[in-house]
Formats: C-alpha cells, structure tokens, sequence
C-alpha cells in the first residue's frame, strides 16, 4: 500500500484502514522473504509444510483485498476482513492433521472449505471482475452435473464436500503450483525488482535509454520502449515498470509534445511488455515451466523472439505517431552521454548478467538461490 493512503486523507481507497492495510502489506511480503531465506528452520526451529505459508499469505491477501475495495459497507468489509485472516490462520494451525484427515471429509474440514472459497470468488470479483469468478464457477457446475453429458464431455460423478475441500485445501487445487509459484517465485523476484528501482536502476536504464535514443524523431516515446525493455528485463512487472520508469518518461514524453493519455499509453503497453523480456517475466512464465515439466531456461529462450517483435512493433508505432504529430528528438547537449551513464551505473546490469547466466550455463531454477543437490 502506498503512503498516500496514510498521509493524504483525500487520496481515493480505504482512508480509515491506511496504516492497517500498510502493516499487512509489510507482514506478507515479511512473511515471504523470511521462507524464502528457510528463516522458519535455520532461526525458529520450525519445520513448517508450505501450503501452511501458503495459508497465512493467502490469509493476508484476502485480508488487504477486502480492506483495498471497501468503498461502500466498511463494517461488512472490515468483517470479512478478518474472517479471512482468522480463517486461514486456523486452517494453517490445523493443516498437519488436516493434511491427512482430507479423504475423510472432517465437519471443520468442510465449512472451513466452503467459507474460505466464498472469501477467495469474492475477492476475485473485486478485484480481476466476474469473468474469472464465472469460469471458476462454470467448472464447479461440470464438475457436479458432469455425469449427466453424453459421450466425450461426460464426467464422473463426484460429491459436492468431496469437491469442495478438494478445491480449497488439497496441493491440486487452490493451495497448488499456481499459488506457490506466485508467492515463492514471482513476488520475490518483483520485491528485488522494486529494491533495483529504488537504489537508483531505474534512472541508469531510462538515461541509458535517451543517451541512445533520444536524439531520434520521437526519442522521448523510444526512450520510454527502450527503458522499459531494460527494466522489465530484471523487474518482470508491468506495475513496478510503470512506477519505476513511468515517472520519468511520461513528464518527458508531455514536455517533447505527446499529449497525456498517448504518454500514459505507450509507457502502459511499453512497460507491459516487460512480462515479455526474459530472463525475468510474469508469473505466466514461471507457471508454464512448473506445468510443462521443462527448465525455465527453455521458456526463458522461447520468449527471446516474440518479446523482440513486440518491442520492434511498438517501436515502429511510436516512430509513426511522432511523425505524424511533428515531435523531433532532444537536442544532443541536453542528453546524458552514454560513457558517462555506463561508468556512473555500470553495476546496475549485474543482476541481469546474473539472471541470464545461472539459469542458462548452471541450470539452477528460478526460484533457488543455490545449485540443485
């Protein structure tokens, strides 16, 4: 959560839960990190099953969703809120006995179930909208009328507590590849992506970019494609792409004579595009690696062309917009020069170089910081 939400009583959101929704924020990726380092087994002594993690970030989640969308019912929404969190923080305590008690179908295990996969509908309707909620629900509707289709659509017959725990507590479902892949791997890599943004890898990246496209027709606009490339090759978020670079090249796109909304898109789709960039992309990558059983090297060079005719394509579409609008580069004094922006931040691609490397010639996985074995 941003700080606008504690400092600005005006800002849109949750006003009266700033410092909550702040403090939940800071415990989940607090949460993250400290599995990711294995600080449960190395300083607590613990031995912790993930899809427990798993639990208490989801908890978290549901937790800040709620608290994020309550425009209207603060109260319900304050509610729900903390069901979430006291529902998931049970099943997480409970999950070791759970685990093995599942195919038995215990009353707990059940409305436990049934209140948590109303919580996570609905917080996916808030916050993705009802498409996805459908497609969920469309499944759960086959999966319990399945048997009554002809032919290859027919399904078997299943009971509905049977499918509903299965959904929310079994390692196949809900607590499954997706969930851990996107808590163990994606927001790691986005928090160091942020860290990189913060510690400057953002302004080295976006000068890097006008020192080597800015004196060209347009060289704003193709600073914010080249920039964002860059970035979105280590940050592998299209939202920490736009924070980091967005507010350097949007001002700078205005300034040269884009209007607002065409400077807002082209660092969106530009920025976008960074899921695309390997070695880091979106979650989509690291899930199809986990679901097609391949290292994520080889999705990682898949992705090389497509993400290259992305960019060459936006490229050409910027070069046609500033055409069209008149919009010459920046004049040559007013741009960084390039071996001064190398020397100034030549550690800033390091991580990239490391990103590139040990997946390709160590094989290690995108989520390990040390070589299998």
């Amino acid at each position: 959560m941003s700080e606008e939400f504690i400092e600005n009583p005006q800002a849109k959101g949750p006003r009266p839960w700033g410092r909550t929704l702040f403090t939940l924020q800071t415990l989940l990726v607090a949460v993250v990190v400290a599995w990711v380092l294995d600080l449960q087994r190395s300083v607590l002594r613990l031995s912790l099953y993930t899809e427990q993690m798993l639990l208490v970030v989801l908890g978290l989640a549901i937790a800040i969703c709620f608290l994020i969308t309550a425009r209207k019912n603060p109260f319900l929404n304050l509610i729900a809120s903390l069901s979430g969190l006291v529902l998931c923080g049970y099943l997480a305590w409970r999950y070791p006995e759970l685990s093995t008690e599942l195919t038995s179908r215990p009353l707990d295990g059940v409305i436990t179930s049934a209140l948590l996969a109303l919580l996570v509908l609905e917080g996916t309707r808030r916050m993705a909208g009802f498409s996805l909620v459908g497609f969920t629900l469309a499944g759960v509707v086959y999966a319990m009328y399945g048997h009554y289709l002809p032919g290859v659509f027919q399904a078997r017959p299943v009971d509905f507590t049977r499918l509903l725990v299965y959904l929310n507590l079994d390692t196949n479902a809900l607590l499954g590849v997706s969930l851990q892949i996107g808590v163990i791997v994606v927001v790691p890599f986005i928090l160091l992506g942020q860290v990189l943004g913060r510690c400057g890898g953002s302004e080295f990246f976006t000068d890097l970019a006008r020192a080597w496209m800015g004196r060209y027709r347009g060289g704003s606009a193709k600073v914010a494609v080249v920039g964002s490339s860059f970035f979105g090759m280590i940050s592998g978020s299209a939202v920490a792409n736009v924070a980091a670079v967005g507010v350097v090249t949007i001002p700078l796109m205005m300034r040269s004579g884009f209007p607002a909304q065409i400077a807002a898109a082209i660092e969106a789709v530009g920025s976008t595009g960074g899921q695309l960039m390997p070695p880091v992309m979106g979650a989509a990558a690291f899930l199809m690696a986990e679901v097609l059983g391949v290292p994520y090297v080889e999705v990682m060079i898949a992705a090389i062309i497509p993400a290259f005719l992305y960019y060459l394509a936006l490229f050409f579409q910027v070069d046609v917009e500033a055409a069209k609008r008149g919009i010459a580069g920046e004049p040559a004094e007013r741009l960084p020069q390039l071996k001064a922006v190398l020397k100034a931040g030549w550690y800033f691609p390091l991580p990239l170089v490391a990103l590139g490397y040990a997946p390709v010639a160590l094989h290690w996985q995108a989520g390990e910081a040390e070589p299998p074995g």
